[in-house]
């Protein structure tokens, strides 16, 4: 892929993705990423680089209470979703280090080290790294079955202050970790000894909404959402030579979390 890539991600978009690009921009400052892959495998590698990235993000969640087939039963239905299309707008330079244990295990977390924040000054400013486009839909039902002698209080939907936003942030950061690659998004976004991954962080400069419940475990914002490397992956960064760039996708669907609660669900896309 080309070192010019750009955002064409609808924030609507069913398909939903994590993608990442790396691009050397200088080796051989500890050891040489020029070197032949059967000798790079063997030593430490590091260089600088530059990064971009997409995410879209997206779980949608619903909670129950009450009998809608029970006499005199107050309920509830409420749901939402979230839905996240986020990436740089320019590169994103840092630095990526391998140590010779990685050769040995791909998953070695500790012979792993990867940091990128922030952009270059221009004209003495540092500008946004990168955008974040949010959609957040909220929807409340509810009420009382008959067969009330008194019945209870009419069911009365809470205000919100869903809907669109967009925002820009100079603290969009990749960082080395690893994951637990099992599935549901909790263990996504646990740390193990699985999988090698890039977690992407592009925190919002304020609470972008108040009054717009999106339930209580799924990250409302794209923050330490997980890229996962192969083992081709590592081998590939590895022998990265200057100039040279590697495109890393990854994309996951399932359950936010094991929930033995029948009343609520949650399912997410990335």
């Amino acid at each position: 892929m080309s070192g010019d890539c750009k955002r064409e991600i609808s924030p609507h978009a069913r398909t939903a993705f994590t993608f990442l690009v790396l691009a050397a921009t200088f080796a051989g400052l500890s050891g040489s990423s020029s070197a032949a892959p059967s000798e790079s495998a063997a030593r430490e590698v590091s260089y600088l680089f530059h990064a971009q990235f997409d995410i879209e993000y997206k779980y949608d969640w619903v909670r129950t209470t009450g009998d809608q087939n029970a006499e005199c039963s107050y309920w509830t239905d409420t749901r939402g979703s979230n839905v996240v299309s986020a990436g740089s707008v320019r590169w994103i330079p840092g630095r990526l280090t391998m140590y010779a244990t990685t050769a040995a295990s791909p998953r070695n977390a500790s012979g792993f080290e990867l940091r990128a924040t922030g952009s270059r000054p221009e004209r003495r400013r540092i500008l946004a790294n990168a955008e974040a486009d949010l959609t957040r839909r909220l929807i409340q039902r509810g009420g009382v079955t008959s067969g009330c002698t008194t019945p209870p209080e009419p069911f009365r939907p809470q205000p919100t202050d869903c809907g669109a936003r967009t925002y820009a942030t100079k603290f969009a950061a990749l960082v080395s970790d690893t994951l637990s690659d099992r599935g549901t998004l909790k263990s996504l976004m646990e740390s193990s000894r699985d999988k090698l991954a890039i977690r992407i962080y592009v925190p919002p400069p304020a609470v972008q909404y108040r009054r717009c419940e999106m339930g209580t475990f799924p990250p409302e914002y794209p923050t330490a959402l997980p890229v996962g490397l192969r083992g081709s992956h590592v081998l590939r960064l590895r022998a990265l030579e200057e100039g040279e760039t590697v495109a890393i996708p990854f994309s996951r669907a399932g359950e936010c979390a094991v929930d033995p609660d029948p009343t609520s669900s949650c399912h997410f896309d990335l």
